[in-house]
């Protein structure tokens, strides 16, 4: 039997990002994943605002994508 991996995926169906479990080459989980959209995007938030000062470019395959992330302002709790 393979071993699972970790996988991270965007749903097409709920357009939510998920991790969980994941035989190599899948197309389905294999087992529980969680819902990981706002954690995910408010770290990429954070990585691109210090790594990058705010704007990053990204190549994958045939598709450039260029993200710019501005900080409004900070909500007191």
């Amino acid at each position: 039997m393979s071993k699972t991996i970790m996988q991270i995926d965007l749903s097409p169906l709920t357009n939510r990002i998920y991790i969980g479990r994941a035989f190599p080459n899948a197309t389905s989980w294999a087992g529980e994943k969680t819902d990981v959209t706002n954690p995910a995007i408010h770290v990429v938030a954070e990585h691109i605002l210090r790594e990058y000062n705010g704007v990053m470019t990204l190549t994958t395959g045939n598709v450039v994508y260029e993200i710019e992330v501005k900080k409004n302002k900070e909500v007191k709790s």
